[in-house]
């Protein structure tokens, strides 16, 4: 281990990263479900609220979409890239059914992420990628915690299980991005700040 000196005469011990320890390197894999539509009837949606947790990270308003932020191999850490998920563009025929939706191609330009794939690659994604591979998943994946339990239950219980089966460790979400979201850069307080005036 290796010490280094906070200027606040405080002593922390840290453990080098892997690649420079001779170590088998980890990835970090964040999974977040985007909200889902909530039906008053049959026919009849309430307005759509956003996970905020979803929001924060994306600026996507669209229901049963999924973020992935993952660390990218042979580069140092914290250096990650963002992958968002979204229903396909349907045309305008479905639009009275569904709302806008905006599809591979303009959900990109729309939020600024590095990648945005239909979410009925999903699977084949995170199977290629992840299963098998010395990685850490953060995610809402315990009952109660899960935020979008439809999505959830089509796109993701498989990969959780055969992750956790092949050895992957997974650790809970909604803690950890709660705390961070406490911290606010000038930016954002100026933000907040006009909001409230």
């Amino acid at each position: 281990m290796n010490k280094v000196i906070n200027y606040d005469t405080e002593v922390t011990e840290f453990e080098p990263l892997s690649e420079m320890a001779g170590k088998e390197r980890m990835e970090h894999i964040i999974i977040l479900n985007g909200a889902s539509n909530q039906k008053m009837s049959n026919d009849i949606n309430y307005q759509f609220h956003q996970n905020s947790n979803f929001n924060y990270l994306t600026g996507f308003q669209e229901a049963d979409s999924i973020l992935i932020l993952e660390t990218i191999p042979n580069k140092p850490h914290p250096q990650f890239k963002s992958v968002l998920f979204v229903q396909p563009y349907e045309g305008p025929q479905s639009e009275m059914w569904t709302g806008f939706r905006a599809g591979v191609d303009d959900a990109k330009d729309l939020t600024g992420i590095d990648e945005v794939h239909d979410i009925n690659s999903l699977t084949e994604y995170l199977d290629k990628n992840y299963i098998g591979k010395k990685c850490r998943i953060w995610g809402n994946f315990m009952p109660g915690q899960i935020t979008n339990f439809d999505l959830h239950s089509k796109y993701l219980h498989r990969f959780v299980s055969s992750a956790i089966k092949s050895g992957v460790e997974i650790f809970p979400l909604k803690n950890f991005l709660t705390e961070n979201r406490v911290v606010k850069s000038d930016s954002e307080v100026e933000a907040i700040r006009k909001d409230w005036i």
